[in-house]
């Protein structure tokens, strides 16, 4: 393969604008037309990835495996060098023996548009969307994502409707705000009827003990290395009696062991109180107070967190259809794990 590439020839796979005969790139000139389209659209008419790819979608072509276009296949062929003649081979490239479809000129404005668009494209819709991937278009039943929106209407729309057109789907908006109280609400409503918070306790308590064992074998090899400070301290001071060290070095050698003595107790004592907090299983209201009032919780976690807390509890969340994004309320959500197999799993550790 690496000799294929030294020799300007392409190493396999599908390329949109050619077709792989006899191992060497033919230009197909359908799909060419396509992607000269593609890069005039971009860097002469200014239009944006979704733009280009709701119009593909709208005239019906397709991509090379047959499907709806979208925001990543555009961006793809507008940063692919295999239009202007280059083969890549592990992030390298080299002039090819295929004809390019597009002109260096047109090359270069492209791949500046790019690159200014990238620093100065400004982001309209501002916070963040939790339920993103887990709510379900009414529609097509793909996953709806962040919407275009301003800082006063905020909604969830169709995913592929967004990277692909009303060809490929409708938006299906559904309103930001009530999405997110509503699944809250409903999650909270979900846990309390579990009674999480005994085995929930008992899980706790478990994973604490697991985690005791090696930091009591750290806290003995530390209680271990004090004990040799102290007795390192003492030889330096019967040295300094016998005169086989001057009172210099003396100094400087008991700054050195004061100092790591200084830094393990530091440490000792950390240790110490880490034990101690892994040691109480008093557990049961803080873990009824998390259970209980979900919300509360759920609010003091970091965006990244509320998302990964959602996703470990939700498998998806079905949604109405309806005219109106008023209308399209949450239907249903499908938890990762149900009453039956919350129950055995609670047999398990209680």
């Amino acid at each position: 393969m690496e000799k294929t590439f030294e020799n300007g020839y392409f190493n396999g796979g599908r390329v949109f604008g050619y077709d792989l005969i006899n191992k060497k790139l033919v230009v197909d000139e359908e799909e060419a037309k396509v992607v000269k389209y593609i890069f005039d659209c971009y860097s002469n008419k200014m239009w944006g990835y979704r733009k280009i790819a709701s119009n593909l979608n709208m005239q019906g072509i397709k991509t090379k495996k047959d499907n709806h276009w979208s925001i990543t296949a555009v961006k793809t062929i507008l940063n692919n060098k295999i239009y202007i003649g280059y083969v890549k081979w592990k992030g390298n490239y080299k002039e090819g023996n295929h004809y390019p479809i597009i002109s260096e000129e047109l090359w270069e404005r492209t791949q500046k548009l790019l690159s200014l668009r990238s620093y100065t494209q400004e982001k309209l819709h501002n916070g963040s969307f939790p339920l993103s991937g887990l709510l379900k278009c009414p529609t097509c039943g793909g996953a709806m994502v962040q919407g275009n929106a301003n800082k006063k209407y905020k909604y969830y729309v169709c995913g592929r409707f967004k990277n692909s057109g009303s060809k490929a789907c409708n938006s299906n908006l559904v309103k930001k705000e009530y999405a997110e109280q509503e699944v809250l609400s409903q999650v909270m409503n979900y846990l309390n009827n579990l009674n999480l918070s005994v085995p929930l306790q008992t899980v706790v308590i478990d994973n604490l003990k697991s985690e005791l064992e090696p930091i009591e074998d750290e806290l003995k090899s530390l209680e271990k290395s004090l004990r040799e400070l102290k007795r390192e301290k003492q030889e330096l001071l019967q040295l300094y009696t016998k005169k086989i060290v001057d009172i210099d070095t003396l100094s400087d050698e008991m700054k050195r062991v004061q100092n790591q003595e200084s830094e393990q107790k530091e440490f000792k004592i950390l240790l110490t109180k880490q034990i101690e907090l892994k040691n109480n299983n008093d557990l049961l209201p803080v873990i009824n107070h998390i259970t209980n009032d979900f919300n509360s919780f759920y609010n003091l976690l970091d965006d990244y967190d509320k998302k990964e807390l959602l996703r470990f509890l939700i498998k998806e969340i079905q949604v109405n259809s309806g005219e109106k994004p008023k209308d399209r309320t949450i239907k249903k959500i499908v938890y990762e794990f149900d009453q039956e197999l919350f129950e055995e799993i609670s047999g398990e550790v209680v």
